[in-house]
């Protein structure tokens, strides 16, 4: 909800600059300013727009995932949680992807970590990630390794 929040000033002026510029191109009264200006003035309007946009459709509509594994009932449950409201679908278990650990090496804006991917077949949009970001790596290579067993064994029954 905070990036939602600081979002909405940063549209807000995107939007007013988009709006005065079409309404100066289609009234004529365009100032005394070079193309070189003119495009510059667009870029910047453009991005105030489509960047707290971005923004705001991910942290609103973008939703949180829950999977819950019930090996007794041999069945899954995907719950999509999204400010439009709670989505859920049961599924049978032997419907989930290999839970698999991968490596994700240190980006400008992360750090190296393993994570534990599993998915639905079939549904887009449906893969879980799980990593335990208080621990090293190393040992976040271990606990996904156990946790992609567990759910292997579970799923065969």
């Amino acid at each position: 909800m905070t990036v939602a929040l600081l979002a909405l000033p940063l549209l807000a002026v995107g939007l007013f600059g988009v709006w005065q510029l079409v309404a100066s191109l289609f009234l004529g009264a365009v100032p005394a300013t070079t193309a070189g200006g003119l495009w510059v003035g667009t870029l910047i309007s453009v991005a105030f727009t489509i960047v707290p946009g971005g923004l705001l459709y991910g942290a609103l509509f973008m939703p949180e995932k829950e999977l819950r594994i019930d090996s007794v009932s041999g069945t899954a449950l995907l719950t999509l949680r999204s400010i439009l409201g709670v989505k859920r679908a049961t599924f049978p278990i032997r419907q989930l992807s290999r839970p698999e650990v991968v490596f994700y090496p240190e980006g400008s804006d992360s750090f190296a970590q393993y994570v534990l991917q599993i998915s639905v077949a079939g549904r887009r949009r449906s893969r879980m990630e799980y990593c335990p970001v208080l621990l090293p790596p190393d040992e976040q290579k271990i606990v996904c390794e156990r946790l992609a067993a567990e759910i292997v064994q579970m799923c065969k029954g």
